[in-house]
């Protein structure tokens, strides 16, 4: 683990990296309410006004997937390359692909190009491999005893910005609010904010990375790392319960506007308010509320307990009728969001040595990217049908993930 000269200069350090994560993910929520708005609306000029509901949706939901797809390859590859090249070097590539990324998104919206759009969608999702490097990171400036809290600072992180960025990305579009607001406004400020974010780590960030592995570089060092991964018993399991996991709350979450529409006829302002506050809650949760547990549970006692209980409060929502009480379990799901998301990073991360915790990182977010991939992908149409069903394989994907924990728990917590 990185020494540091004295207490606060290891607090910055870890601020710093909090702040490159903050960054990140209020770029990302800028521009991430606007596709269905750009898809579907009657003036919408990416497609002609005769193209089909159904073929707006595929499109919507290949755009939605090409960015954690390419995460899931990019981030194992940044991750070891971090391992090897030092982690500033990795988040400044990172940064520079992403500035290019969003810069073209910003043409694509302006000329009304769906090509562009997805060449965009690509780019960035490159670079969001970086995740596994600001993780690796936070892992290098923490003990085994601090990585559940720190880990739940960086959720806190991400959802602060992921709550703040779709609300100015709203505000961004509409002319009341700025007169010369187009749909194309939110992606030029994405370009600033990442340049800002390019800026502070050039000039501020420092590495944190104490011994760097040498290796031969390969651009396939992600899949031949995840066919290694998978031969590791201890982390195999741990990996399927972080896609099982991921699956479901992704299928949870971005379908739930669906249901909210079918059963309360809910306006988009009221899906806005509803996601707003999750997203707060999600961040405060992650910095503040969870802090008592994790002090006080194993993470792998916390794996077991918080998605059965996260399950029951999903089911729950299918019996409410009242809008406060919706908020309210909104609320609490997030909160068993913000646990166990930290908790798997921290056990994946203290089961292996500190050498290869950009790799193994990587292969963690490339998991959760993939599991992000496929659900938008294959599931619309079945959510069309049935808009109950992200309640279902939301709250019977949490049942699982526990499940998986307790059929191993002799096994891989001896």
């Amino acid at each position: 683990m990185t020494r540091f000269k004295n207490k606060f200069d290891k607090n910055f350090s870890i601020f710093l990296v909090l702040l490159v994560a903050f960054i990140d993910y209020f770029g990302i929520g800028l521009v991430y309410p606007l596709f269905s708005s750009m898809f579907f609306s009657s003036d919408s000029l990416f497609f002609a006004p005769e193209v089909s509901a159904s073929v707006r949706g595929f499109y919507l939901g290949l755009l939605l997937s090409l960015q954690p797809l390419f995460q899931f390859f990019s981030a194992p590859v940044l991750g070891t390359f971090s391992d090897q090249k030092g982690r500033k070097k990795m988040l400044i590539f990172a940064l520079c692909i992403a500035l290019v990324g969003y810069f073209i998104g910003f043409l694509a919206v302006y000329s009304y190009s769906l090509l562009g759009l997805l060449l965009f969608r690509i780019i960035v999702g490159v670079s969001a491999g970086s995740t596994s490097v600001v993780q690796a990171s936070l892992a290098d400036i923490s003990t085994k005893e601090t990585k559940t809290k720190n880990f739940g600072l960086y959720n806190m992180a991400l959802g602060t910005g992921f709550t703040l960025g779709p609300f100015l990305g709203g505000k961004l579009t509409d002319p009341n609010f700025l007169p010369f607001a187009t749909f194309s406004t939110p992606f030029l400020i994405t370009v600033l904010v990442v340049a800002l974010n390019l800026l502070l780590v050039v000039f501020f960030y420092r590495e944190t990375l104490k011994t760097k592995k040498k290796k031969e570089l390969s651009i396939w060092v992600g899949l031949q790392s995840l066919q290694k991964i998978f031969k590791l018993k201890k982390i195999r399991i741990l990996f399927l319960c972080t896609f099982v996991y991921i699956f479901g709350w992704s299928f949870f979450f971005e379908f739930m506007p669906v249901y909210l529409i079918n059963a309360f006829n809910f306006t988009p302002q009221n899906i806005g308010n509803v996601f707003g506050v999750a997203g707060l809650s999600f961040a405060l949760s992650s910095g503040i509320f969870i802090r008592p547990i994790v002090n006080r549970y194993k993470a792998q006692t916390i794996l077991f307990f918080a998605p059965i209980l996260m399950s029951i409060i999903i089911f729950s929502i299918a019996l409410s009728k009242v809008v406060p009480v919706l908020y309210i379990l909104f609320c609490v799901t997030t909160f068993f969001a913000a646990l166990i998301l930290p908790s798997l990073t921290a056990v994946v991360s203290n089961f292996v040595e500190e050498d290869v915790q950009g790799e193994v990182l990587g292969l963690l977010s490339s998991t959760i990217g993939l599991a992000l991939a496929v659900s938008p992908l294959f599931s619309g149409a079945i959510v069309g049908a049935y808009p109950i069903m992200p309640i279902v394989i939301g709250g019977g994907c949490m049942l699982l993930t526990s499940a998986i924990i307790a059929s191993s728990l002799r096994t891989y917590y001896k």
